[in-house]
């Protein structure tokens, strides 16, 4: 099996660390920013005829954000003090939502479909946030290698060795022919 290349930067340019802290700081203002119309969407949505599924995708949707928030509050506070533990648990955490992200673009497309499939307007939003929503996932996939690539650096420079600084008992054996 092919192993996967190490990324040395980010974006070909900026040392991978700090790279990474800058696209966290700036993942964190949009996911705030998301947050919030996310519950202006969910607000507008609750007095309209909506079904249960759209309103509990939102719910969802609000729920993962302020999760993934919390997630990159961890990640910037173990990248500065290059804590491997949480950032290999942040790594795992990423490619949970990534697998999470997949899943969710299937059911939003699956609800707009349904939901506003006959009023050609609103669908026309709703698939240009569905093309929005596969770049972002793009995106994602790109973050995650980058992560890796600092887990797995982490992981060699930080390795414990234990020296046995006491005297070693020397053994010598003669062998008889």
């Amino acid at each position: 099996m092919a192993e996967i290349p190490e990324a040395k930067k980010c974006c070909f340019c900026v040392p991978l660390r700090r790279g990474l802290l800058a696209w966290v700081y700036t993942k964190l203002l949009i996911l705030i920013g998301a947050l919030v119309i996310v519950a202006l969407l969910y607000a507008l949505l609750l007095n309209n005829y909506v079904s249960n599924f759209v309103l509990g995708m939102l719910i969802f949707a609000q729920v993962m954000l302020s999760l993934e928030i919390i997630f990159d509050i961890v990640f910037i506070v173990s990248a500065h003090k290059k804590k491997y533990v949480y950032l290999r648990i942040y790594y795992k955490y990423q490619l949970a939502t990534l697998a999470n992200d997949l899943i969710y673009l299937v059911g939003y497309i699956i609800c707009v479909a349904i939901e506003f499939g006959h009023e050609l307007h609103i669908l026309g939003m709703f698939v240009g946030i569905g093309f929005s929503v596969i770049g972002l996932i793009a995106l994602h996939v790109y973050f995650v290698y980058l992560l890796r690539s600092e887990v797995r650096k982490l992981q060699l420079t930080t390795q414990f060795k234990f020296n046995n600084l006491g005297n070693e008992p020397e053994c010598s054996a003669e062998i008889l022919e």
